[in-house]
């Protein structure tokens, strides 16, 4: 991503004939508040962590944007802590969060340029909020005209699962006392 300028630095104004000023406020996006996911569309952000079968194998902007390799999963500073391996072929687990986030989007899928999902992905998560993800072929199942998980496989190679994450709240930090002077 491009580098980040301070949100102060941005001001948009529009006046008006009569000498009135009005104010817009404008979203702007950087590396701090959307990701990349694995098709290359902007997501919103928040603790995203991008789960690949082989990270010795990804390209660059695998670990771009503040990203960090925990295991066989990328994490941005908001899931720092988060850690996933490879259990058996096409079973991931991550460790380290509460799980998928509540709300908005929380899982992003690799797809083909025709908008094709990859593989199937199913996902669990358990009473302490250990994920696991089960990657699949796509079958199509004939009786209920629908896509469905078929024999086990791992993530394509080059390509990875974005999964949004629900993570603990940071403890607050106990304030220090105030220094005093030594008195001699």
């Amino acid at each position: 991503m491009l580098d980040v300028i301070p949100m102060e630095d941005y001001k948009w104004q529009t006046e008006r004939p009569e000498g009135y000023k009005s104010y817009a406020i404008k979203n702007t996006y950087s590396d701090y508040n959307v990701t990349v996911d694995a098709n290359g569309f902007l997501k919103a952000a928040s603790p995203i962590a991008r789960l690949s079968a082989a990270p010795e194998h990804m390209q660059a902007d695998y670990l771009g944007g503040g990203f960090a390799q925990a295991g066989c999963v990328a994490v941005n500073g908001e899931a720092a802590g988060v850690s996933a391996e490879r259990i058996s072929t096409g079973v991931y687990q991550l460790n380290g969060s509460l799980g998928l986030a509540e709300e908005g989007w929380t899982i992003e899928v690799p797809q083909d340029v025709n908008g094709n999902r990859l593989c199937f992905v199913e996902t669990a998560t358990d009473s302490d909020g250990v994920i696991t993800v089960k990657v699949s072929k796509r079958r199509f199942d004939i009786d209920t005209a629908a896509i469905v998980a078929g024999e086990a496989m791992d993530i394509p190679e080059g390509r990875w699962i974005d999964l949004r994450l629900a993570m603990p709240v940071c403890g607050e930090t106990e304030a220090l006392p105030p220094e005093t002077d030594a008195v001699s």
